[in-house]
Order: structure tokens, then C-alpha cells, then sequence
């Protein structure tokens, strides 16, 4: 079950009540189950209306497919293995396309799911991301509803914000990806948060988002970050935190983050491949997330066991296990990733 009462607001601008929510999900689901869809491709920018279809799918046992951009090659896969494109893009033309803001809303909710939870979390609905990998090579990586809410859960209960429903994640980051996916959608629904709407693109962009809220977790990466000149930006008192992933921060800006904001800032440490595998509060260890087990092979590269996971994933990345935690050393292969982009 998620933690929201009915007036609880899942979003801001304009501002959208669970239960007004959930009978919108609900509303996709009987229109998906309508048609016979059996596959949708996600085309969302708005993070809300995003978390609305992907929990009607989930429903009713459709697969949902997030292609990680507008490319050719991108757009070829998702017409290849999806009936259906649900879009709030402005623009975007694609057979079999239909937009949000219309798709559902005159459906007549079957029983069934009148009365039906609005999430189950031992749902085993697939979850298709393409990505380019951690090799650099263009895969599909297939993910089910429990294992993504599972990796979100554990980041829920280890990260050091409260649960609470005046709490709005803002976020720097894209939705069609493991990482917003889960930190930004599937974190804020375990913890009750209300979702920011669109990606920001600008320090000024964060700021003024944060100014129209009463309490906002951050969740960026460390390219936006290391832009922001941190002496410049006049913190607001609402800023309860900040969430980085995609590449270890340098302790300098950790440093001079932490010094600014006098909030916690938390690494995340994963792939799409993994899911969250440690965070950290600091410059320094990363910490083992519960229900996981750690190790590496015979070049020291590390891989993973965990609940959220189907099998043991290995990595590229070199690390160095040490009594209260382990330290990144590098990468066994010769990619680097410089800017968030994998070189």
C-alpha cells in the first residue's frame, strides 16, 4: 500500500490529490484492459502523470517500456515491442500515440478494480529501459514492479529524510532512466512525497521550484551540481537535502555542498544493471544497503546479490573492501564517464 491519504497531494502545479490520482490510474488501467494493450511506451516529462500510468499498467499487467531517448534507434525499439505510445510531449508524433491528458478519461471503471489497491508490491509486470549499459553497448534491461519498488524501499528506509506528504522532490534528472525512475517516482510514492513535475535544467530553474514549495528533497547529479556556484545561490530554508547519482561528487564539492546547504547530501552508487548498490553521507566509504550481499571477482570487480535484484549482477568497477565499508578504485575496462556521459 502506498502511504497516502485521500487529500494527500501527489503533486503541485496544479495541485493533484491522491484520490483524484488513484481514480485517474484506475481510469488508464480499464482503458488499457479496454483495448487488449499488451505493451506501452512512455514518453513523460511530466514526473506525476508519469507515476499515474506506469501504476495503471502495473494494474493490469502491462508491460511499459522507457526508451532513454528520442532517437531513431530509440523510437525504432519502442514501436517494435509496444502497442501503444502515451505521451505529454507537445509535438510528439509517433503511430499509435495518445495523449495523457485524453487517454482514459471517459472510462467506466470496471468492478474489479473499483475496489482494487492501487499497488500491489509483489506485482511482477515488466519494466523494459533501454540504455546504453555500463559497457557502453546499446541493451534492453528488463526489470519487474517488485524489484523496482524493492531497490526504491531500501533507498526509502536508508536515507536519512522523514516520510511525509508536505516533502517535494525536485529533480535535475530524467524520468525515462533507472535512476529517476527510482529515486524521483518510485522513492518519493514509498515515502509519501509529492512528485516535482518536470526535469530542471538550471540552478535558477531549482531554486524558484523550491522557493513554491514548503520542503523539497533534491535529487540531481554530479554535473548539475559541480555548475551551481554554491557561494552565489542563496539556500533556501525548505532545501531539507540533497540526492546525487551518476558518478562519485569530488570531496571538494561534497565539502563545500554540505558546508552551504548544513543538510544531508547522500551518494547513491548503482547502475541500471544493479539498481542502488551503497550510499554514503560523506566524502568518503560507501555503505552496503540492506538485503544485499557484496564481493568481487578475480580482477576485483564488484558484484552484487540483492533482493531487488533477479541474480547476481557483476560490475566493471574495481573497488577496495575495507572493515566499515569499501572505496572505488576505477574500472576494469578503459571507460571513463566524464559529465554524466560514458567515454
Amino acid at each position: 500500500m502506498l502511504p497516502y491519504q485521500s487529500h494527500h497531494l501527489i503533486a503541485q502545479s496544479p495541485n493533484w490529490a491522491f484520490h483524484d490520482f488513484e481514480l485517474r490510474a484506475k481510469q488508464i488501467a480499464t482503458e488499457l484492459q479496454t483495448r487488449q494493450v499488451r505493451a506501452i511506451s512512455l514518453w513523460l516529462e511530466d514526473g506525476a502523470n508519469l507515476a499515474c500510468v506506469l501504476l495503471g499498467a502495473w494494474l493490469v499487467n502491462v508491460r511499459v517500456l522507457f526508451p532513454s531517448n528520442d532517437t531513431p534507434e530509440s523510437v525504432a525499439w519502442a514501436n517494435e515491442n509496444a502497442d501503444l505510445w502515451i505521451t505529454d510531449r507537445a509535438g510528439f508524433n509517433q503511430p499509435n500515440c495518445v495523449t495523457f491528458a485524453e487517454f482514459g478519461q471517459s472510462a467506466y471503471l470496471q468492478n474489479d478494480l473499483k475496489n482494487q489497491p492501487l499497488f500491489d508490491e509483489y506485482n511482477q509486470t515488466e519494466i523494459w529501459l533501454k540504455t546504453s549499459g555500463s559497457t557502453g553497448e546499446a541493451k534492453t534491461i528488463i526489470k519487474t514492479a517488485r524489484q523496482l519498488w524493492l531497490g526504491a524501499l531500501v533507498l526509502a528506509e536508508a536515507l536519512p529524510f522523514e516520510n511525509s506528504n508536505e516533502i517535494n522532490a525536485i529533480s535535475t534528472v530524467s524520468i525515462q532512466h533507472v535512476y529517476g525512475l527510482t529515486v524521483h517516482i518510485m522513492m518519493s510514492l514509498a515515502k509519501g512525497w509529492q512528485i516535482g513535475r518536470v526535469q530542471q535544467f538550471y540552478p535558477e530553474c531549482i531554486m524558484r521550484e523550491v522557493d513554491l514549495v514548503n520542503r523539497a528533497v533534491i535529487v540531481s547529479s554530479p554535473a548539475m551540481l559541480g555548475s551551481i556556484d554554491w557561494q552565489k545561490i542563496p539556500i533556501a530554508m525548505q532545501i531539507e537535502g540533497i540526492i546525487s547519482s551518476g558518478g562519485a561528487l569530488p570531496a571538494t564539492l561534497s565539502y563545500q555542498i554540505r558546508e552551504r546547504i548544513h543538510h544531508p547530501l547522500v551518494e547513491i552508487y548503482g547502475s541500471t544493471e544493479t539498481g542502488p548498490i551503497a550510499i554514503r553521507d560523506d566524502a568518503n566509504l560507501w555503505q552496503f544497503l540492506p538485503n544485499s550481499q557484496l564481493g568481487t571477482d578475480e580482477q576485483g570487480a564488484l558484484w552484487i546479490e540483492a533482493s531487488w535484484l533477479g541474480q547476481r549482477e557483476q560490475t566493471a568497477d574495481v573497488v577496495e573492501f575495507e572493515e566499515n565499508g569499501f572505496r572505488l578504485l576505477g574500472r576494469a575496462d578503459r571507460i571513463v564517464k566524464i559529465g554524466d556521459k560514458r567515454i
